[in-house]
């Protein structure tokens, strides 16, 4: 019963830190139109690829235009008060005539 116990121990610890490797900030890069969220004063950038997600960029300083197709990039992780997206700060961004098609 012991071997067993100590067996589980160390697949729930390797289970965490996978899980918190993958949550891990990361910069990544976007592409797509600004648009409001469903939550008040919350920005994001809706994908112009599908299958990629929707990055919230309120954070951003100064604040991209909404209607406005953008392209930049920012840091995942952190904390906010919008709930829809992925939270991304340290963003950079720069006003795009298109998005570059995905290969």
């Amino acid at each position: 019963m012991h071997k067993t116990t100590i067996i589980a121990a160390v697949l729930a610890m390797a289970a965490s830190t996978a899980f918190a490797d993958s949550m891990a900030p990361a910069r990544v890069s976007f592409c797509g139109t600004v648009a409001q969220l469903k939550e008040a004063g919350c920005i994001g950038v809706l994908p112009s690829f599908p299958q990629t997600p929707i990055y919230e960029i309120t954070s951003a300083d100064p604040k991209p235009p909404l209607g406005k197709m953008i392209s930049g990039s920012g840091v995942t992780g952190g904390a906010s008060i919008c709930l829809q997206g992925t939270h991304l700060s340290d963003v950079k961004w720069e006003r795009a005539e298109f998005c570059p098609v995905k290969k």
